[in-house]
């Protein structure tokens, strides 16, 4: 790692503080899914959503650690500690059980692909410990999103489906 640009650098340890950011943002909406969700799903949600929160838990510490470890300082404030690039999910309608966990699986999705990009970048500059932390939190949350789709009643496309549906009638 020595012998790395100190731009590139920079670029991966900001990461490491964004998903560290993006993680807690994420965390806290799965925590209020958990206490705010109502209807007959409620305790399947609400047992999948604490599975979650706990695996989360450690997961922040985990990436916190990781940055410490590396010489990166964590937030310090509560205000710079949730400043996340990941939209809140909308809970005005908590008996509205389906679109809040799919809302709920988009952003673990999306918090995936971010720690894609971490790893991705971390890869190009050599740093592995970096690269197979994110790594593994982005396969955790891939598996968070899987499972809470995995409860919808309804039969959900993402873009890509959409396109291939539309590829096959023509």
């Amino acid at each position: 790692m020595d012998a790395v640009n100190s731009k590139d650098r920079k670029l991966v340890n900001d990461l490491v503080i964004q998903v560290l950011r993006d993680s807690m943002f994420v965390l806290e909406q799965t925590r209020l899914v958990h206490w705010g969700i109502n209807g007959s799903k409620f305790y399947q949600i609400h047992l999948l959503t604490g599975d979650i929160q706990d695996e989360m838990h450690a997961g922040v510490d985990t990436i916190a650690e990781h940055a410490r470890s590396i010489n990166i300082m964590t937030p310090l404030s509560v205000n710079n500690l949730f400043s996340t690039r990941i939209q809140e999910i909308n809970m005005s309608n908590p008996y509205d059980e389906d679109k809040i966990i799919l809302e709920l699986s988009v952003v673990h999705d999306m918090l995936a692909s971010l720690f894609e990009e971490l790893a991705k970048y971390a890869g190009m500059i050599g740093d592995d410990l970096t690269q197979d932390m994110a790594a593994d939190r982005g396969r955790e949350h891939k598996k968070h999103q899987w499972h809470l789709r995995s409860t919808l009643t309804y039969n959900y496309e993402t873009d890509e489906d959409v396109k291939q549906n539309e590829e096959s009638k023509s």
